[in-house]
């Protein structure tokens, strides 16, 4: 045996040992990634689970039907406010139009004033 031989029986060696290291670390990245794909499906389904509950427990705490009984309320005093705001803006025109002479502003309210009840 020459010195070629010994050369390429240690390059043959090394080789060995690198494509052992491979095979052992290719495995060992294949087990992680199933890990971490097993761990990102979980992590999907409870958040997906997450948002169901959020969806539950903002439909059971506030029912449609409370929900619009407020807003009708609302809306009602917010038009109820607006006619009367109307009728006395109305009542002082005519109270500064019969001073001058000038103007006279026309009631349409369908409801008596409360003076006149």
């Amino acid at each position: 045996m020459n010195a070629h031989d010994y050369i390429d029986f240690v390059l043959l060696g090394i080789g060995g040992i690198f494509t052992v290291l491979w095979w052992l670390l290719r495995d060992k990245d294949a087990k992680q990634a199933k890990e971490i794909t097993m761990l990102f499906d979980m992590h999907n389904k409870d958040a997906e689970k997450l948002t169901m509950l959020e969806l539950k427990i903002a439909g059971e705490h506030y029912p449609s039907k409370v929900i619009d009984q407020k807003l009708d309320k609302i809306e009602g005093t917010l038009k109820d406010g607006f006619k009367e705001m109307r009728v006395y803006l109305g009542e002082m025109l005519n109270a500064r139009g019969d001073q001058t002479g000038s103007y006279k502003f026309i009631e349409r309210r369908s409801k008596p004033h409360r003076d006149e009840e």
